[in-house]
């Protein structure tokens, strides 16, 4: 039988959780929960973090007030050819990645945008009114990056 006090010890938040020395990609990390994850991974120890967004300055401001771990990298996690230049990016400089938060996306769609005198059916009519071709193209942007990278035989887990 296992000796409960080393299993307990596996089990704690520190060690399930600890990404000391781990190489991680943010998508979206520049910005909103993207840089709150950017920040917790480089306060708990990644080795080195990559956050990839559309907006170099944005990213480039994000790093700067984290740390010389952060690495911003311009990408559009809709676009094959932008993940393929991140991926050899991240190639080159490290050749592997121990983490891949895919946090980019869009929001909606809304049929509308609720208010306080909005009533519930009022709410599911306008958004059942969706085409559902708006929340298959959401869903898609917001999944797009791991499908792309897979699509690029780059894949570097």
């Amino acid at each position: 039988m296992a000796d409960s006090t080393n299993s307990a010890a596996a089990l704690s938040a520190a060690n399930l959780f600890n990404v000391k020395g781990l190489v991680a990609v943010v998508t979206g990390g520049g910005t909103g929960i993207g840089l709150m994850i950017t920040k917790a991974l480089a306060a708990n120890g990644a080795a080195k973090v990559y956050i990839l967004g559309r907006r170099l300055n944005v990213l480039q401001e994000a790093a700067s007030g984290i740390g010389n771990n952060i690495v911003p990298i311009t990408c559009d996690v809709s676009s094959v050819d932008a993940l393929k230049a991140a991926v050899s990016q991240i190639e080159q400089d490290v050749g592997f990645v121990n983490l891949l938060v895919c946090n980019s996306g869009i929001g909606g769609p809304f049929g509308i945008k609720p208010k306080p005198e909005t009533t519930l059916d009022e709410f599911i009519s306008a958004n059942l009114a969706v085409p559902i071709e708006d929340y298959t193209n959401t869903f898609a942007t917001n999944t797009s990056a791991v499908s792309l990278l897979k699509k690029s035989q780059k894949l570097l887990f």
